[in-house]
């Protein structure tokens, strides 16, 4: 790294009035929480699209500023669960992904407990699923034994791959389907098929289910918990059951624009920030100011100022894309549709700089202050990133630099929680810039008047200066 000139000059120009009255936009009532499939996101793909049109942004899609990623949404259907003749209507809520109505019928139902295996604990033992209907508590029991049963897998891991002909999940929480009930949204990508049907039932239905056997659910469950013992059996029941599963299209999708490069136009550098949040939840609207317009707001003025070098001659010589995936507090489902689908080739991507909560100080730093960052990185997936940032940081931001490794067996994996971990995956070199957790995290609470800007500026002059050198460097290995 040699101190460029026209790197710090252009770093220079990131101007923190103009993120502030980004952030302050994307984070009022007005945007109801950029929920997927919702109003707001609506609204924040159409705001991001005439914010690049104005600054003479190209559009990165073929000529479109959008990559639709493939949703639905439910709308509803016919919904019935008749147990022995009897409809327990209220007691169940159709959860699955399927975008079709279904009816399932059986006289046996397998309860497997928790739907657990592992090498010292298994409730599928001596059952074949396969074609039948199988109940689970949608939980994990209490590890006093040291079984392999503290992370508990996912039901497309082992169970989906035997065809069970349906899942019941026994989820303890909801007492009637008016208190469950909520709009549902499913991508595409994940359900292709997923044709199991899935339904979600209250102890009271589990329970009527079960009384053959003359227990409860809380009486399995404290069973497990004393003994560490698989409570699996075989109930013989009549069951006929369909759902309110109609869907239709939804408009969920990835915002996209280039900054095209010169001599080395054809490899490409990432810089992302996802630009949804948690939406309207009932009368309460979850803004997301740090999580993420902070991180939008920063990459927006990024994009401004390559521009801006672009148009006085001095622009990047690789293709810097400017990506804002749809969906992340859902699953990271833009960055993965992007990875899957990609518009510009992987191969070529040397590099995804991710930014994802810049804009408070996080709890570790109250008493610290703003002049750090916290970089999330994956030993083995990120390259030469970490190294470059921290010798770049040195020459000029010199900010404290805070880490989240993440290796296999690290617990919190922070790695996997935001989108360059999609393009990780594909081999892309790839890291994270944040400010870290805080009271407000996912909460209703996380409002623009807690927003730190000089921090964020920060943050993101650090995030430019990595970005300036990944697209300009003849050896950026």
């Amino acid at each position: 790294y040699s101190q460029d000139k026209n790197a710090l000059h252009y770093a220079s120009l990131l101007d923190s009035t103009n993120m502030r009255a980004t952030l302050t936009k994307l984070a009022s009532d007005e945007f109801e929480g950029r929920g997927a499939a919702e109003k707001g996101e609506e609204l924040t793909i159409n705001y991001l699209s005439e914010y690049l049109k104005n600054k003479s942004i190209s559009a990165g899609n073929k000529g479109s500023y959008l990559q639709n990623i493939g949703a639905a949404v439910r709308t509803g259907g016919k919904k019935r669960f008749l147990f022995n003749n009897f409809d327990y209507v209220d007691d169940y809520s159709y959860d699955n992904a399927m975008p079709a109505d279904s009816i399932v019928s059986a006289d046996k139902v397998l309860f497997v407990g928790y739907g657990i295996y592992s090498s010292t604990y298994n409730d599928f033992a001596d059952m074949d699923i396969t074609d039948k209907v199988i109940m689970m508590i949608d939980d994990k029991p209490a590890n006093r034994f040291g079984l392999e049963y503290a992370i508990k897998p996912s039901i497309d891991d082992y169970i989906k791959p035997k065809r069970p002909k349906a899942v019941i999940k026994v989820r303890t929480g909801f007492r009637s389907y008016s208190d469950y009930s909520y709009r549902r949204v499913i991508y595409k990508q994940d359900n292709k098929g997923a044709n199991i049907p899935e339904v979600s039932v209250n102890e009271r239905l589990a329970n009527k289910i079960l009384e053959s056997t003359g227990k409860t659910i809380k009486q399995i469950a404290y069973e497990v918990e004393q003994t560490g013992t698989p409570p699996s059996v075989e109930i013989n029941a009549s069951l006929l059951f369909n759902g309110n599963n109609r869907y239709e299209d939804a408009k969920v999708n990835n915002v996209v624009a280039i900054i095209e490069g010169r001599d080395l136009k054809d490899e490409y550098v990432v810089v992302s920030a996802h630009h949804d949040h948690d939406g309207k939840q009932y009368n309460t609207i979850y803004n997301g100011a740090d999580d993420n317009a902070s991180g939008v707001s920063g990459v927006l003025e990024i994009a401004t100022i390559l521009a801006k070098a672009k148009k006085e001659g001095k622009g990047p010589r690789r293709t810097v894309i400017i990506l804002f995936p749809a969906a992340e507090e859902k699953g990271l489902h833009g960055s993965k549709f992007y990875a899957e689908n990609p518009i510009y080739p992987l191969d070529k991507t040397i590099a995804c700089i991710n930014l994802d909560m810049i804009g408070r100080i996080g709890n570790e730093y109250e008493s610290k202050g703003n002049n750090y960052t916290y970089i999330v990185n994956h030993k083995q997936m990120s390259g030469n990133l970490v190294k470059l940032t921290e010798l770049i940081n040195s020459n000029s931001t010199q900010l404290t630099l805070d880490y989240k490794h993440t290796s296999p067996g690290d617990g919190n994996q922070y790695f996997s929680r935001s989108d360059q971990y999609n393009f990780a995956e594909k081999g892309v070199p790839s890291i994270m810039f944040t400010s870290g957790e805080h009271k407000d995290y996912h909460k209703s609470t996380d409002d623009t008047e807690f927003i730190d800007f000089d921090g964020m500026w920060k943050r993101t002059k650090l995030a430019f200066l990595l970005i300036w050198e990944l697209a300009n460097s003849n050896d950026v290995k």
